[in-house]
């Protein structure tokens, strides 16, 4: 998705060669260590996820026996711990997404492959308390919540994830949450990334490949695109900095 779009960020991190550390093989000999690899991972190779996590951890939300690896799947979820309503639990599946998948899914796909598709969604799993504290601790992104909920009730989602079947089935609420998460993993990921992003939903030509996917086409007007990034940044920042 949006392969083509101009982007210098975080050139120094493009991918020759896609060499995976944390293997399938590892999870299953060593889980302590892959997840500790993993969140190592997370602080070096994203801009704030590894303070998110942190953050997170300080709280009780998480911590590393909060990851449950599933060395057989790729699918991910993040669901309340049944025994403490305070902490969450993240079913990480490390398998690799299916290559059409993964290029449906992520947003210049071919910078997350290899242990870098497994932080991305590590990240995404994360960005669900992150994107619920932010929009209780700032007005603005609780009202961008409500507007995203508008757009999905017309037909049209922000991100792709949010726009698959399983989200839609299940109410235009819960897939508005999937497009704000996602959203919210972007910016945690590199907030240039996230611009690049919301650059793809507003040129007009990327208009083909968005209708392709079924994605909302926000106005080609900087102040609308930059409303919404601030709106988004405004309660990632209160929640990182709370």
């Amino acid at each position: 998705m949006g392969q083509n779009i101009d982007r210098p960020f975080s050139q120094d991190r493009a991918i020759t060669m896609v060499q995976r550390r944390l293997t399938p093989e590892l999870a299953r000999r060593n889980p302590e260590r892959f997840k500790q690899r993993l969140i190592d991972q997370l602080h070096s190779e994203t801009k704030f996820g590894g303070q998110a996590w942190n953050l997170l951890l300080s709280k009780g939300v998480v911590d590393e026996d909060s990851i449950v690896l599933d060395s057989d799947s790729w699918a991910s979820e993040t669901l309340a711990d049944q025994n403490n309503a305070n902490r969450t639990i993240i079913r990480l599946g490390i398998q690799s997404l299916p290559k059409g998948m993964a290029e449906q899914l992520i947003f210049l796909h071919d910078r997350f492959q290899g242990d870098k598709e497994l932080l991305y969604r590590l990240n995404h799993e994360i960005s669900h308390e992150v994107g619920a504290e932010a929009t209780k601790l700032c007005p603005k992104t609780g009202r961008l919540f409500s507007t995203v909920i508008k757009m999905c009730e017309y037909g049209q989602a922000l991100s792709a994830l949010g726009n698959l079947s399983f989200y839609e089935e299940k109410g235009t609420r819960v897939q508005a949450n999937e497009d704000m998460v996602e959203l919210v993993n972007m910016y945690l990921i590199d907030p240039e990334y996230l611009k690049k992003y919301l650059k793809f939903l507003s040129d007009p030509v990327f208009q083909k490949e968005r209708q392709k996917i079924g994605l909302h086409t926000l106005p080609d007007d900087d102040r609308v695109v930059n409303a919404l990034f601030t709106s988004l940044e405004k309660g990632i920042l209160a929640f990182l900095n709370s």
